[in-house]
């Protein structure tokens, strides 16, 4: 048998991973962004900004225009929504 404590973490990241999945459906299909095209990660997270900033230092400007030229005039970019 588990101990009440186990029991206690076990139930947080259950719900911290169903706010997770929630909050991921909210800005996929239901965000005021959601109809606009581009990359799903982006939409996600702030994290896909972070790896062509960080990561390939300086190559987010490029891939904005990259993304234009594929999605059209305004591509999914990360939002602080």
């Amino acid at each position: 048998m588990q101990s009440s404590s186990t029991q206690l973490v076990l139930v947080l990241v259950g719900l911290i991973g169903l706010w997770l999945a929630v909050e991921a459906a909210r800005r996929l299909f239901l965000g005021p962004l959601a109809h606009i095209p581009g990359p799903r990660l982006a939409a996600l997270t702030s994290w896909y900004e972070f790896y062509y900033d960080v990561i390939k230092p300086g190559q987010y400007v490029w891939k904005i225009k990259d993304l234009h030229a594929k999605y059209g005039g305004s591509p999914s970019l990360p939002s602080m929504l």
